[in-house]
């Protein structure tokens, strides 16, 4: 189950770095990532993490690739999504 991690592209985002991003542009060294390792850990710790999977419509149909509990969300949709849950909450996205 690990090996089909490997292939995914893990981004750790807090909600503020959401909320603002109408207001601001981050390039890819301003947002957080996090290994499949890492990833894995906080699930093990049973920690307290929302995992939203923002592949492509014809990426997410083509593929198998399931993490257990992740939400199946457009990137698009993830501005309002996250105006749903706290502040502080942990955001790990995911792509292909």
């Amino acid at each position: 189950m690990l090996r089909r991690f490997s292939l995914l592209l893990v981004v750790i985002l807090l909600i503020p770095s959401i909320s603002v991003a109408a207001d601001a542009i981050y390039s890819q060294e301003d947002i957080p990532r996090i290994s499949v390792d890492e990833l894995k850990a906080l699930l093990d710790d049973k920690e307290d993490v929302h995992i939203l999977d923002v592949r492509s419509h014809s990426s997410y149909d083509k593929s198998n690739l399931r993490i257990k509990g992740d939400r199946r969300i457009l990137f698009e949709e993830i501005e309002s999504w996250a105006s749903s849950v706290p502040k502080d909450a942990r955001i790990v996205t995911y792509c292909t």
